[in-house]
């Protein structure tokens, strides 16, 4: 976890879904492997959440990646998209 979050005192959790309300996610992407859950397309009304330009995984990646030294904040938490 990163030193900042540590130093507030804040817990790890790994088992509250982050919501990203961006592109949508990537499921393939390495730092996110596993953990994209069933999200929404608000624009097509469907449940199709890939990543239609990349910002969102990037997002999610800040939210809750987990591949060597790229760590998210809540490292190890499910993601779900949303765009």
């Amino acid at each position: 976890m990163p030193d900042a979050v540590n130093a507030l005192g804040v817990p790890a959790t790994e088992t509250a879904p982050i919501a990203i309300l961006d592109t949508g996610i990537d499921p393939t992407t390495t730092e996110l492997a596993g953990r994209v859950v069933p999200g929404w397309d608000a624009l097509g009304n469907t449940e199709d959440g890939d990543d239609v330009d990349g910002h969102g995984t990037q997002v999610a990646g800040i939210a809750a990646g987990a591949l060597g030294k790229v760590q998210g904040v809540s490292i190890g938490s499910p993601v779900m998209p949303v765009r």
